[in-house]
C-alpha cells in the first residue's frame, strides 16, 4: 500500500524543515569547538571608544580606528546613539613613548560632526593619496566622507581635514545599507562600497515604534535574505563626473550577495576581495583599469563569519572573524542574554605562490571576555590589534 499524496507531503515537509535546522545548527556554529589562543591579549579601552568596527594601518606607524556605537545606530537610529569618531594609535615601538599606549581621537577639521553626525563603520586609508573614506551613518544620510591625512611626523598625531561627502542628499545611499568601502583607481575619483542589506532601515532603527508599512516590510524582507540566503545586495562603483562636483554610483558587477560586507583591494588595484559573511564566503574579482569594472575569478570559503577584511602584502588578507554568530545572534539578540561573550578572533587568507591554492587559517582566537564580538584585525610585527563593532576599545594581542 503506497502512502497517499497528504503522507507524502507531511513527509517531504518533515524532510526540508529538519534538513534547514540541521544546517543552522551548524551555520550558527553549535557544532564548533574552539581552541582560545589569547593569553597574551590586553584591552585598550577608551571611554569614549564606541566600538571599533574597522581599522587600519597607515603611514610612520599608525593605527587607525573607526568608533560610532553602532549597536544603537541600528536599533534605535543616529540620534540616539554615542558620537563616534576617527581614532589613532602610535603602534611604533621606536617613537616617542608619551602616546604610544593612548589611543587618540583625531578631530575631524571641517565637518560638522553637531550637525550632520559621524557614526564610521567600514573605511579604508589610502597610503597612495593619503586619502580616508568612510561609511557614515549620519543624521539624515548615510554615506561616504572623504578626508585628507596630513602626517605630522613619526610619533605624532595625523591631521584630518575634511574634502568631500558623496551621498549627502540621503538619495544616493539608502539608510543603513552602505557597509564598507575602498579606493579604486590611482587618483581620487573612484570607490567600491559594498551594501550588507537591500532595504533601508528606519530613520529610528530597528526597534523605532513608529515604523510605516513599507518600513516593516523592509526590515523582513531584510530578516528573509539572511535566513534563507537570498542574493540581493551588491557591490557599488562610484565615479566623480568630468567636472568633479558629483558622484555617480552605479552597480560594479552583476554578481549579488546575501550580504556584501567586508572589501579590500590588492595595492596594483587590480584584485578587488569581497566578503559575503552569511555566505562564509571570500569572491576575487578582477578589476579592468581602464573602467572600472569587476570580473568574477574565484570564491574562497573563509571557515568562519567574516566581517572586515584587509590586504596585508603578497595576496595576504587579514580578516575579523565570528565563528559562533549563535552567541550574538541567538543569545543576546534572541534571548536576551546581553552579559553573554562572543568570541571572535583574526583569520588569514594566503595564497601559495607555487600553486595558485588559497588556504585559510586562525591567528588568534578570543572568548570574547575582554572584547566581545570581533570585527577587524591588522597586523604590526609581531603584534596582532583586534576591533569590535559594538564592545568599547579594542584588543592587543601577541604573535609571538
Amino acid at each position: 500500500m503506497f502512502p497517499s499524496l497528504k503522507q507524502t507531503l507531511i513527509f517531504v515537509s518533515f524532510a526540508i524543515i529538519t534538513r534547514y535546522f540541521i544546517t543552522m545548527y551548524h551555520f550558527l556554529g553549535y557544532s564548533k569547538t574552539l581552541t582560545y589562543n589569547d593569553a597574551s591579549c590586553k584591552l585598550h579601552s577608551p571611554t569614549d571608544l564606541h566600538g571599533s568596527e574597522d581599522m587600519a594601518i597607515g603611514k610612520e606607524g599608525l593605527l587607525f580606528m573607526t568608533s560610532g556605537d553602532l549597536h544603537n545606530v541600528f536599533e534605535h537610529g543616529s540620534n540616539a546613539a554615542k558620537p563616534g569618531g576617527i581614532w589613532a594609535f602610535n603602534i611604533n615601538p621606536y617613537v616617542d613613548q608619551r602616546w604610544v599606549n593612548s589611543p587618540q581621537r583625531l578631530p575631524l577639521n571641517g565637518f560638522d560632526q553637531e550637525l550632520h553626525g559621524f557614526h564610521g563603520h567600514g573605511f579604508y586609508i589610502s597610503n597612495q593619496t593619503d586619502r580616508l573614506y568612510v561609511v557614515n551613518h549620519a543624521h539624515t544620510y548615510s554615506g561616504i566622507e572623504i578626508f585628507r591625512i596630513e602626517y605630522n611626523g613619526i610619533g605624532r598625531l595625523p591631521t584630518l581635514q575634511y574634502e568631500s561627502t558623496i551621498g549627502g542628499d540621503g538619495l544616493t545611499f539608502k539608510r543603513g545599507t552602505i557597509n564598507d568601502v575602498i579606493e579604486g583607481g590611482e587618483e581620487i575619483n573612484e570607490i567600491y562600497v559594498t551594501t550588507w542589506l537591500p532595504n533601508a532601515l528606519p530613520p529610528n532603527g530597528k526597534k523605532s515604534k513608529q515604523k510605516t508599512t513599507s518600513e516593516i516590510m523592509g526590515l523582513l524582507d531584510n530578516l528573509s535574505v539572511q535566513l534563507f540566503g537570498i542574493k540581493k545586495t551588491e557591490v557599488l562603483r562610484c565615479v566623480r563626473n568630468s567636472q568633479k562636483i558629483s558622484w555617480d554610483c552605479n552597480a560594479a558587477t552583476a554578481i549579488k550577495f546575501v550580504g556584501a560586507n567586508g572589501i579590500t583591494v590588492s595595492p596594483d588595484r587590480s584584485q578587488i576581495y569581497v566578503n559575503d559573511a552569511p555566505m562564509r564566503s571570500l569572491s576575487i574579482f578582477s578589476r579592468n583599469n581602464k573602467d572600472g569594472s569587476l570580473d568574477f575569478l574565484q570564491k574562497i570559503d573563509t571557515i568562519d563569519i567574516i566581517d572586515n577584511i584587509e590586504y596585508l602584502q603578497d595576496d595576504t588578507i587579514i580578516m575579523g572573524s565570528i565563528p559562533k554568530p549563535y552567541q550574538y545572534s541567538i543569545d543576546r539578540e534572541i534571548l536576551g542574554k546581553t552579559d553573554v561573550p562572543v568570541a571572535g578572533g583574526a583569520v588569514v587568507a594566503s595564497k601559495n605562490q607555487d600553486t595558485n591554492e588559497w588556504s585559510v587559517k586562525r591567528l588568534v582566537t578570543h572568548d570574547g571576555k575582554l572584547l566581545s564580538q570581533i570585527s577587524c584585525a591588522a597586523v604590526w610585527d609581531k603584534k596582532i590589534f583586534m576591533g569590535s563593532p559594538f564592545s568599547l576599545g579594542f584588543l592587543e594581542c601577541s604573535l609571538e
